[in-house]
């Protein structure tokens, strides 16, 4: 049990539905509408707040020489997938994260192999996709994963 892993911080707006929160804090609903990365709760988090909260235990992830086993909640795996795949800081809101899945990083010279298990409910049935991913070109990128604010106020941000 690690305090790094929690899902983001709702603050006042904790353990309720989106729908109550555009019935209960219309405003605060638009707010995290049109900014979700930079949004932070009403006593609260953002997903920058996230990031900074799971950057040192990202280093410690790096430097393990044995296999680990995460599991946590939707925002936090994006924010881990976000570093680990190189995607824009923009992006970390938006990452998919499906139920039901097993993804397996395993690191290499170039890079990392990823394996994603993906079980249904319904059938029972389990299907296995295997993708290679080089980061080595992202490397200065992925040393930098708390950016500036010139890096989130870019013209590629998702709407």
């Amino acid at each position: 049990m690690r305090k790094e892993l929690d899902e983001i911080d709702a603050g006042t707006c904790d353990s309720l539905t989106y729908e109550q929160v555009s019935e209960q804090y219309p405003r605060e609903y638009d707010m995290r509408l049109e900014d979700k990365l930079n949004y932070r709760y009403p006593r609260g988090e953002s997903y920058i707040d996230l990031i900074g909260r799971l950057e040192p235990f990202i280093f410690e992830v790096e430097s393990c020489d044995k296999p680990i086993l995460l599991v946590s909640h939707q925002a936090t795996l994006r924010c881990l997938f976000s570093y680990f795949e190189a995607h824009k800081v923009n992006t970390i809101p938006y990452i998919s994260v499906p139920l039901h899945t097993l993804v397996k990083l395993e690191p290499g010279i170039l890079g990392f192999t990823k394996t994603t298990y993906k079980f249904d409910v319904e059938t029972g049935n389990c299907t296995t996709v295997v993708k290679r991913v080089n980061y080595q070109s992202d490397l200065p990128k992925r040393m930098r994963f708390i950016t500036s604010k010139s890096d989130v106020d870019s013209d590629d941000a998702i709407s």
